[in-house]
């Protein structure tokens, strides 16, 4: 079982030598690895040069690219594993065996496991359900980091490049949802996520409104108001969550909890 791991990188050379550690350290060995690297003006390409001669099955470009997405694809077409992993710079495997203990759980058409999201000061780990519903990845989804993706998924649909920020998230959506890819969750820890520089929800808000939107005019059409509605219930739900006299009920017992995911 071979498997593909993708790193797409930007000017961010000391992230890109801890995600390149992460793999080059890894026990199992029937793996390529395949960097696309944006045309960083750092010491991005120096440092993808110093590790050529530690990984048998090394790929790397440095190039100008469209995007994280474009990057993303330059790296799809490049594979030839059985399974694509993507672990882009700043990010890294967990432990030195990961690949060798997911190996074994590669028989669905997407396997995933869970992360570490990682701030400054703080870890914690983000553990993803074993059963994905529509709800579920309408308004969450599974971190990229942790998903593996038999290759021959991007034989027909590859990620939409026209978007910013949620091209994976359409790309899993459309996948379980709309084309019922078979899929499991295996109860290990693949990566370390790294939170720094992601942009907060305020910076975002708009933009991922707007490509959600778009994927469900698109693939949807006939749940696009009960999105909406199901969006607003959820606003709601926050705001109750977030509100004092809400809260200071809970406290004194008056209120057991709210429900909501």
């Amino acid at each position: 079982m071979k498997i593909s791991v993708i790193s797409i990188n930007f000017n961010n050379a000391e992230g890109l030598r801890k995600t390149i550690e992460s793999v080059v350290n890894q026990t199992f060995n029937d793996f390529e690895y395949i960097i696309i690297d944006g045309g960083s003006s750092d010491e991005s390409v120096a440092v993808i040069k110093n590790y050529a001669s530690r990984i048998p099955h090394y790929v790397w470009i440095s190039e100008p690219d469209n995007g994280i997405y474009n990057a993303m694809n330059k790296g799809i077409v490049r594979a030839t594993g059985d399974y694509c992993l993507f672990l882009n710079s700043g990010d890294c495997l967990a432990a030195s065996d990961v690949l060798q203990q997911i190996a074994g759980d590669l028989d669905e058409e997407i396997v995933y496991g869970d992360v570490y999201k990682c701030w400054r000061n703080r870890k914690s780990v983000k553990r993803h359900p074993d059963v994905l519903t529509f709800s579920h990845l309408l308004f969450n989804t599974i971190c990229h980091q942790a998903v593996f993706f038999r290759r021959s998924l991007f034989s027909d649909r590859l990620y939409n490049e026209h978007f910013k920020v949620m091209a994976d998230w359409e790309f899993l959506l459309i996948a379980i949802c709309k084309n019922q890819c078979s899929y499991k969750h295996v109860a290990l820890v693949i990566a370390v996520y790294d939170m720094y520089g992601v942009s907060s929800e305020s910076e975002t808000k708009a933009l991922i409104a707007k490509e959600k939107a778009e994927t469900m005019a698109a693939h949807f059409r006939l749940f696009v108001q009960d999105y909406e509605e199901l969006k607003s219930l959820r606003e709601l739900q926050q705001a109750l969550k977030a509100s004092k006299g809400v809260k200071y009920m809970k406290k004194i017992g008056l209120l057991q909890r709210i429900c909501y995911e």
